[in-house]
């Protein structure tokens, strides 16, 4: 997992070392990309990529429905776009927030976007890769997620307050 991790934050870490530059935390944005992060739908956050320029073109015709941006002197280029991130993400955000993440989902999707839908702990609950084991514990059963690494894994009752105080003050003292 670590090196999974490391992988992901390969920009930054080169910057560091190669630049001297320290990159700020930027949550689902990128530093050297724009667009590229998080945006608000009616009904919750889809991640937004434009890595190359015919992906910013596609962008700008299919998604926002605004060729005019393609050429704008601060939209043209990556770098334009980087320069003037406040203003595009209020043009992004002003026609996502018109759409339900499906409808955005499905647009980027037509356009052979890349893209991330943003869950949350409901999606999370619903989601059919889920696994769950049930457990017994002191207030009644309930189901936790069963674990990633092995299945032969078995949890026992969850004890109840204060169950094992007598072993443990005879194992640790008083």
């Amino acid at each position: 997992m670590f090196d999974s991790m490391a992988d992901m934050m390969c920009v930054p870490l080169l910057h560091y070392k190669y630049m001297d530059r320290e990159t700020s935390r930027m949550g689902l944005a990128h530093s050297i990309i724009a667009p590229y992060g998080k945006v608000s739908c009616s009904d919750g956050e889809v991640v937004i990529v434009c890595q190359q320029h015919f992906e910013w073109v596609r962008f700008c015709e299919g998604i926002l429905q605004r060729p005019d941006l393609i050429k704008s002197p601060r939209f043209a280029t990556n770098t334009d776009r980087l320069a003037n991130i406040d203003a595009l993400f209020a043009i992004i955000t002003a026609r996502c927030q018109t759409l339900t993440r499906a409808e955005l989902i499905t647009l980027l999707e037509d356009s052979n976007h890349p893209l991330a839908n943003v869950s949350s702990v409901p999606d999370l609950s619903a989601h059919p890769a889920l696994r769950q084991i049930e457990i017994d514990t002191p207030g009644g059963k309930a189901m936790v997620t069963a674990s990633p690494l092995r299945d032969d894994i078995k949890l026992g009752p969850v004890p109840d307050v204060g169950e094992h105080n007598k072993q443990l003050r005879a194992e640790f003292g008083p």
